[in-house]
C-alpha cells in the first residue's frame, strides 16, 4: 500500500537533548520532528510507535497540519515494500516485523572543542541547550541491541558536538564496532582519537572532518580557534589509514572565495584525502540569503577537486530546488570552464554595477527631500560625493548638549551614509551616555532601545563598536530575541552600517539569536543600525509594538528557550 511517508519517519532515530526526534532536517523552520520526551535509561518504544502512527496520519491527511509538509523527503510510496527491499540488500533476514530502526543518530549533547559560528552550540549561547550532555548513552544502546531494536549491521552516526570528547565514547564506539555496526564520527579533528583511527581501519568507520576554511585566518574566523594547523594534521593521519575519510567544507559568506577555495583542495591533496564533502550553510538556506559567490563557489570547488583527483560530493539533499538548480549553473552546465567563471565575474561586475547605481539613486532622493533640485539632478548623472554639507557640521556648530531626537537623527544619517570622523563624534557621546560598567567591560553600546531593551514601533535601533583604543580586531557578539508568534510572522531583521556589509535574519518564532557583528578596525568605531519590517504585539510587553530585544553581554540573557538541536 503507498502512504507519504519517509525513511526518517519509517526507520530512524535521532536522540536528541531532552527529546527524541524523527528527523534533524530543517524543513524552513518546521522540521527536527519530535517523537517524545526522552531523559535517557530505556527506550519507550509503546510511545515511538504511537507517535510514528499518528504522524504518519496527518502526513496523509490533507486538512491535517503536520510539520512534515512542504518537505522534499515526503514521497508518496509502497515504504514496507521498500524497507524489506533495502534489508534484503543489506543482507538481513526478517521473520515477522522488522527491527524498529535501521539507523540511530547521536545528537543528545552539544559540548565541542570549537565555536563554529554557523552552529547550534554557539548560536545557543545563553540557552538551556548551550554545552551540555542529557544523559547516558551506554545504557540506552544495551537495551537497544539486548531487544533487537536496531538492525543487524545497522548504522549509528554521531553528531551533536564533538564525539571524541564525550567520556562514554571510547567505550561505546568499541562496543558498537565489535558487533558490527557501522558508525559515522563528526569530529572537529582537534584532538586525536585512537578509536576514531582505528574504526577507521577496520572498513565499520567512517570520518567526517568539517574544515570550511583554507587558510588559518578564515578558520579561526569561521571555528571560533586557531587549530588550523592541528586539525590537518589530524585528518591526514586518519585519511592515510586507507578507510573512508572524508572533508567537507560548509560553503558560506565568509569562507567562498576563489582562494579559500583552491588552498583547501591544496591542503585535501597534501594531506591525502580521496573524498570531499559540500554542503550550505543551514541558516543560509533557511533565511534565503545564499549569494552569487556561495553558488560559484560550489561549481569552483567541484572543478578544482576533480582537477586533483579529489572526489566531490554535494550535500543534495540540504539545498532547495532553487539553490540546486543555481549550482548546477556552474556545477552541471555543458558550458566549459572558463565560461561558466566568465559567466559568475559578469555576474559581480552586474551586482557592482546595481550598487553604485542604487547609491546614487539614495543621495539623489535625499537631495531632492532637501528641496536642492539642482544637486539631485547632478547625483543622478554621477556619484561624486562632494558640494553638500555632512551632518558633522550640524553637530560641530552646536553650543549645547544634543537632545535624544537629534542624537537619534545623527545616527540615523551616520548608518545611512557612514563618515569617520562623525562616527568618533557620536560614539564620544554614546560612551558619555552609557553606564561606567559597560564603558569598562569594553561593551557594544546600544541605543534607541525601550527600558527594557526592546525596539519598538518600528524605529530603529542602534549598536555602537567602539575600538578607538584596541591593539587588533575583536570578536564583538550580541543576542537579539524575537518573541513573534508563527502567525503573526515573519519578522525580518537587518543590521547594517551603510558600508554594503549587513546582516539579515529571519524570525518565523520566539527565538533568541546570537549574531556575531561585522569587524571594526583598531582604533575606528562602527555604527549599525537595526531595524526589522514589521512589528507586532505580545501580551506579556503591554500595548507596544515590539520589534527585537537586544543584549550585548551573554550574562544579561534572562530567556531561556529550548531551541532545536543539530544531529
Amino acid at each position: 500500500m503507498e502512504y507519504k511517508s519517509c525513511e526518517w519517519i519509517e526507520s530512524r532515530l535521532v536522540l536528541a537533548i531532552d527529546e527524541l526526534r524523527f528527523c534533524c532536517i530543517d524543513n524552513q523552520g518546521k522540521g527536527y520532528v519530535p517523537m517524545c520526551d526522552f531523559k535517557g535509561g530505556k527506550l519507550p518504544v509503546d510511545e515511538i510507535l504511537e507517535a510514528r502512527r499518528k504522524l504518519t496520519e496527518a502526513n496523509n491527511d490533507e486538512k491535517a497540519d503536520s510539520p512534515c509538509k512542504g518537505c522534499h523527503f515526503l514521497v508518496e510510496k509502497d515504504w514496507k515494500a521498500e524497507r524489506e527491499k533495502k534489508l534484503a540488500e543489506k543482507g538481513v533476514e526478517v521473520n515477522g516485523d522488522p527491527p524498529l530502526f535501521d539507523e540511530v543518530y547521536v545528537s543528545h549533547y552539544s559540548i565541542c572543542n570549537l565555536v563554529c559560528r554557523y552552529c547550534f552550540v554557539f548560536q545557543t549561547e545563553g540557552t538551556d541547550l548551550h554545552a551540555q550532555v542529557a544523559y547516558d548513552l551506554l545504557p540506552i544502546f544495551e537495551d537497544i541491541i539486548a531487544n533487537g531494536y536496531l538492525r543487524e549491521n545497522g548504522y549509528i552516526e554521531w553528531g551533536g558536538g564533538e564525539p571524541t570528547i564525550l567520556k562514554e565514547f571510547a567505550e561505546l564506539e568499541q562496543m558498537l564496532l565489535k558487533r558490527g555496526y557501522h558508525q559515522q564520527v563528526h569530529t572537529s579533528a582537534v584532538r586525536y582519537s585512537k578509536e576514531v583511527e582505528d574504526g577507521l581501519r577496520s572498513g565499520h568507520v567512517q570520518g567526517l572532518t568539517s574544515v570550511d576554511a583554507g587558510d588559518r585566518e578564515t578558520y579561526k574566523e569561521t571555528k571560533g580557534r586557531d587549530r588550523f594547523d592541528a586539525v590537518w594534521e589530524n585528518v591526514a593521519r586518519y585519511a592515510r589509514t586507507g578507510g573512508n575519510m572524508k572533508v567537507k567544507y560548509i560553503l558560506r559568506n565568509g569562507n567562498s572565495d576563489p582562494e579559500n577555495v583552491r588552498r583547501f583542495i591544496a591542503k585535501c591533496k597534501e594531506s591525502d584525502v580521496k573524498t570531499i564533502v559540500l554542503s550550505p550553510d543551514f541558516d543560509e538556506i533557511t533565511q534565503r540569503t545564499v549569494t552569487e559567490e556561495t553558488i560559484f563557489a560550489f561549481g569552483l570547488m567541484v572543478h578544482e577537486a576533480k582537477k586533483n583527483g579529489i572526489v566531490p560530493e554535494i550535500s543534495a539533499a540540504y539545498l532547495n530546488e532553487e539553490d540546486m538548480e543555481a549550482v548546477h549553473r556552474y556545477v552541471g552546465s555543458r558550458l566549459t570552464w572558463p565560461l561558466r567563471r566568465l559567466r559568475y565575474f559578469l555576474h559581480r561586475r552586474n551586482v557592482a554595477a546595481r550598487e553604485a547605481r542604487r547609491e546614487r539613486e539614495v543621495l539623489a532622493r535625499r537631495e531632492r527631500n532637501r528641496g536642492r533640485t539642482r544637486e539631485a539632478i547632478e547625483w543622478t548623472k554621477n556619484a561624486t560625493r562632494s558640494g553638500w554639507i555632512h551632518p558633522f557640521q550640524v553637530l560641530a556648530g552646536k553650543g549645547e548638549p544634543l537632545d535624544d531626537d537629534e542624537f537619534l537623527e545623527l545616527l540615523e544619517y551616520q548608518t545611512a551614509d557612514p563618515d569617520p570622523e562623525l562616527g568618533a563624534q557620536l560614539t564620544a557621546i554614546a560612551r558619555a551616555r552609557s553606564p561606567q560598567g559597560a564603558v569598562r567591560a569594553r561593551e557594544a553600546m546600544t541605543v534607541g532601545l525601550s527600558f527594557d531593551g526592546w525596539t519598538c514601533d518600528g524605529k530603529p535601533a542602534y549598536v555602537i563598536v567602539d575600538e578607538e583604543n584596541a591593539d587588533e580586531p575583536r570578536d564583538r557578539d550580541i543576542w537579539v530575541y524575537c518573541s513573534v508568534k508563527p502567525e503573526d510572522g515573519p519578522v525580518r531583521m537587518t543590521i547594517a552600517d551603510g558600508t554594503g556589509e549587513e546582516i539579515a535574519y529571519r524570525f518565523d518564532e520566539p527565538e533568541l539569536r546570537r549574531i556575531r557583528l561585522p569587524k571594526c578596525e583598531p582604533g575606528r568605531t562602527r555604527i549599525f543600525a537595526v531595524t526589522t519590517d514589521k512589528t507586532y504585539a505580545d501580551e506579556n510587553c503591554g500595548e507596544r509594538e515590539l520589534g527585537v530585544k537586544i543584549e550585548t553581554n551573554v550574562k544579561r540573557v534572562s530567556y531561556r528557550p529550548a531551541l532545536p538541536s543539530v544531529a
